[in-house]
């Protein structure tokens, strides 16, 4: 017996164009559900956060990757970076965390006038609270207006989203290390993890 309605064939692309505002139409009745309506239901769904690092890398402690084998980074390059993070303006303190970082050099590391040099996945990983991740363009002309995107945390930081900077705030001169400040501003959801 043949059905009354076409029968049409479903594939992920369909299935997830359905589920887009079948989820924001889900999210919208989630937050009528709890009795409040308009900015108190953002407000209790979402909790905003503004975090300030500062963390402390010193050029002997990069690495890169040259395809060329040596010389200055260029585009297609790979390179690493770790540093111990400190509360704001303690950089002479005690670490809280540590940061780290890894990337590629989308432009050749001698071109410092470009915007950007790298596209840099990173972490803060802060002691006894979680760790926040996120993805960003960094070095270059435009390092002190460069954003990057929030895509996740752990622990304290778990379904963060948001953005965040990394500002230099004292450049490598000699033997003195680079400072950057990490500035996030996150969004984090409201959700108990107990039960």
């Amino acid at each position: 017996m043949r059905p009354r309605w076409p029968i049409e064939r479903v594939n992920r692309r369909t299935a997830l164009r359905a589920a887009v505002p079948l989820a924001a139409g889900g999210a919208g009745l989630a937050l009528a559900g709890r009795g409040a309506t308009g900015a108190s239901a953002q407000s209790a769904a979402w909790t905003a956060m503004h975090l300030e690092l500062d963390f402390v890398a010193t050029p002997a402690g990069a690495v890169n990757i040259t395809q060329a084998g040596g010389g200055p980074p260029q585009r297609g390059d790979w390179f690493y970076v770790d540093a111990d993070l400190f509360a704001t303006g303690d950089s002479g303190g005690a670490p809280i965390g540590f940061y780290q970082c890894f990337g590629a050099w989308t432009h050749p590391s001698t071109e410092t006038t470009d915007p950007d040099l790298r596209l840099t996945a990173v972490q803060f990983h802060l002691e006894g609270r979680g760790a926040i991740m996120g993805l960003i363009n960094e070095a270059g002309g435009m390092q002190a207006q460069l954003v990057g995107a929030v895509i996740g945390g752990t622990g304290e930081f778990l379904g963060a989203t948001g953005s965040f900077r990394q500002p230099i705030i004292q450049p490598a001169e000699g033997a003195n290390p680079q400072i950057n400040r990490g500035v996030l501003d996150l969004l984090l959801p409201n959700v108990s993890m107990e039960g």
